[in-house]
């Protein structure tokens, strides 16, 4: 069992790059908020349901992208996903006894060597 390290103070350099970019993704969305409102405001329907000042308003944040960028890659994943065959296995043993069966009741995946090897063993 690994033990936790004993906490160690944040790097002041660090610190003042998290503040300097968090600094810079307040000024550059505020600015680009406001500068593609009044560009684009008048080429969209805008919904004006609520507050109709702050429904008027086309946002823009430096850290909307690499967050969509996120989801955008994991659905091209997805998309591209290729499903392969599996197999389960369920066994039975006949005795005096009577009989005894055990099937997977979870999730498994066998590929078809560890099936071919298997198959030869029973």
């Amino acid at each position: 069992m690994k033990h936790v390290p004993e906490r160690e103070e944040p790097s002041q350099l660090f610190v003042r790059v998290v503040d300097a970019r968090q600094e810079i993704d307040l000024r550059i969305g505020a600015s680009f908020t406001r500068f593609q409102t009044m560009l684009l405001k008048d080429r969209f329907s805008i919904d004006s349901t609520g507050d109709k000042e702050r429904s008027r308003v086309i946002s823009y944040g430096p850290c909307q992208f690499p967050t969509l960028g996120l989801i955008v890659e994991r659905y091209w994943e997805i998309q591209a996903h290729e499903p392969e065959e599996f197999w389960t296995i369920n066994c039975s043993h006949e005795s005096e006894d009577g009989l005894a069966t055990k099937a997977e009741n979870k999730y498994v995946m066998f590929y078809n060597l560890f099936i071919g090897f298997f198959s030869l063993i029973c």
